[in-house]
């Protein structure tokens, strides 16, 4: 499974662990709209994503 975060202009901001648990805090500096893309390939049990905005 990958887990990855773009910024407004499509541009890789950041790639998050996967199998793993904790925080992760990420500052953006543009407006706009963020996309975050989350993939898996026969993958099982479950995921569990949290954000805030602050």
């Amino acid at each position: 499974m990958t887990i990855k975060l773009y910024d407004p202009d499509n541009q890789l901001l950041k790639d998050l662990s996967t199998n793993k648990s904790g925080n992760e805090k990420i500052g953006v500096d543009k407006d706009g709209i963020y996309r975050l893309e989350i993939k898996g390939n026969n993958t099982k049990g479950s995921y569990e994503l949290t954000y805030k905005i602050e």
